[in-house]
């Protein structure tokens, strides 16, 4: 294939450069036929009619009684010894009849020129001659005899090899590869965006059809839902069997995934809206229905969302049961999944240690915080729960997780931990263990935060100048003015003096600053005016 394209290539270039050839020796005829004035008449005298160009004969007797009007000639009117013809297509006709009119009278004749009807000269005449031959709108006979030869056929000198067809097959398109590529390329596209329109308007339809039988399905199981809430009692409740439960329903519309889907999802809204005997009410119409199973069947899926739908189920109607099926998500790496997965385990499980919340491997974000916490303050409030085991943890997050439940939930008996823990922890832990020493007063950790002082970090300066505000001691003062020296950010100098100033307000004066300059003055009158004080 290669070799048969290389071939081709090397024929057409061969091709070029005969005719090239031709071209520059000067054997392409049309292109040297200039004419000269001198040599207008013979080129006319062989030439067919030019178009454009014709020719008149004036001719002027000796005699006053010569009537010429015999050979067509006009008299003029000014004039009555001056003749002219009509106008002549054809030089030589034109010559001709100049020739006879001299041998009948003795007299002058010319020919002239008429270019588009208007008398030109013999320049402008090869001018627009050679105009015509340059732009090969005519060509002269004895051009086209000394080109061609008798055969009368208009066939190019660069040509006199035999002709062999460029494309073997017939259809010249389908031996094009590029051709044949785009071709394919627009057929795929074609195709493509028809199954994508198909797709979508089959995945439309369905989520349609979803949407209508969905509102259906809750139209049909809201009736009997709030019999069984309101009208029933807890203990006769108790004592219906499914069959009963399943007889208020419409037929066989319980064995519909969709329809047990409404249901639940109308069970855990009322379930979250209700309180006390309600709650285990639904509960109950929620297990005799087997709609537990139903739940418990969706971790089995592949589909992440019915996975995770599966779980906050379970987590909404305490599945305690399911527990060890939902442990196995805690670590998956789906967010949804693993988040809705470790909240279950907090909520069913009961273990007060939080061990599912401390084997964490992935970081913990701010919304799973919060919903962490909203679960373990509740579980707080049965029991006494332990958060050391947070500390252990080899992810950072969870470890500042731990640390900031010791401030929300008010562990003071864990702040000698925290203690321990200072010398060692990564910034972000050390910024939310002083957070506990300035919310609980601890000030027995001021040792370590008077050598954190010198830290590059400055959050954490900040932070520390900040528990010193309020926690600080001489020694304090002592190590902040140190630093106020060093130090020549406007933020932190800023900070420090606000420390002291709370500390000991008459150490702040002018005169305890010799080396003071323009900074220190607008810092120290900022913080001596009432109105900006706390600005």
């Amino acid at each position: 294939m290669l070799f048969e394209a290389g071939l081709k290539r090397i024929k057409k270039l061969i091709f070029s450069l005969v005719f090239l050839s031709f071209f520059l020796s000067g054997k392409l005829v049309a292109q040297d036929s200039s004419i000269t004035v001198t040599g207008l008449q013979p080129f006319l005298e062989n030439a067919d009619e030019i178009p454009g160009l014709e020719f008149i004969v004036y001719f002027k007797a000796l005699n006053d009684t010569t009537d010429l009007t015999l050979l067509n000639l006009s008299q003029h009117a000014d004039s009555i010894n001056f003749w002219f013809s009509d106008t002549i297509l054809l030089y030589t006709e034109a010559k001709e009849l100049n020739a006879d009119l001299s041998l009948l009278n003795q007299g002058l004749g010319s020919i002239n020129y008429l270019l588009f009807k208007r008398e030109v000269g013999e320049s402008t005449v090869v001018e627009y001659l050679d105009n015509l031959i340059r732009n090969e709108l005519f060509v002269p006979i004895s051009i086209v005899n000394n080109s061609f030869g008798n055969e009368g056929e208009l066939v190019l000198l660069g040509t006199n090899t035999p002709f062999r067809p460029f494309y073997k097959l017939k259809v010249k398109i389908l031996s094009d590869v590029k051709m044949l590529l785009l071709l394919a390329c627009l057929s795929m596209f074609l195709i493509a965006s028809l199954i994508m329109v198909l797709v979508m308007f089959v995945i439309k339809s369905k989520k349609r059809r979803k949407e209508i039988l969905t509102l259906r399905f809750k139209n049909l199981c809201y009736g009997p839902i709030s019999d069984l809430l309101f009208d029933d009692e807890t203990q006769k409740l108790n004592q219906l069997k499914k069959d009963d439960l399943v007889a208020l329903f419409p037929k066989d519309h319980l064995e519909i995934d969709l329809f047990k889907d409404v249901m639940i999802q109308e069970i855990i809204s009322l379930n979250k809206n209700m309180k006390g005997d309600f709650k285990a009410r639904l509960k109950l119409i929620y297990r005799k229905l087997d709609l537990d199973k139903h739940s418990i069947k969706k971790l089995s899926l592949k589909r992440w969302d019915k996975v995770a739908s599966g779980i906050v189920e379970i987590n909404e109607m305490d599945i305690i049961e399911a527990a060890p099926l939902v442990e196995k998500f805690t670590s998956h790496e789906n967010f949804y999944i693993r988040s809705n997965a470790v909240a279950t385990m907090l909520n069913i499980s009961n273990d007060m240690s939080l061990k599912v919340l401390a084997e964490q491997r992935y970081p913990l974000s701010r919304w799973q915080q919060m919903n962490y916490y909203r679960i373990i303050k509740y579980l707080n409030y049965k029991g006494n729960v332990e958060v050391n085991l947070l500390f252990e943890s080899q992810n950072e997050s969870v470890r500042i997780f731990g640390i900031k439940l010791v401030r929300y939930l008010g562990f003071v008996d864990r702040l000698s931990i925290l203690q321990e823990m200072y010398g060692s922890a990564s910034i972000n832990e050390k910024i939310e263990i002083l957070k506990c020493y300035d919310n609980f007063n601890h000030v027995d950790g001021l040792e370590d935060i008077h050598q954190d002082l010198g830290t590059s970090d400055k959050t954490l300066f900040l932070n520390i100048v900040k528990v010193l505000k309020n926690l600080g001691s001489e020694i304090s003062q002592i190590l902040l003015m140190e630093y106020f020296k060093k130090t020549k950010d406007f933020e932190c100098r800023l900070k420090i003096l606000e420390a002291v100033n709370s500390l000991n307000p008459d150490l702040v004066t002018l005169r305890d600053f010799p080396n003071k300059d323009e900074e220190v003055d607008l810092i120290l009158a900022h913080l001596k005016d009432p109105i900006l004080s706390h600005v």
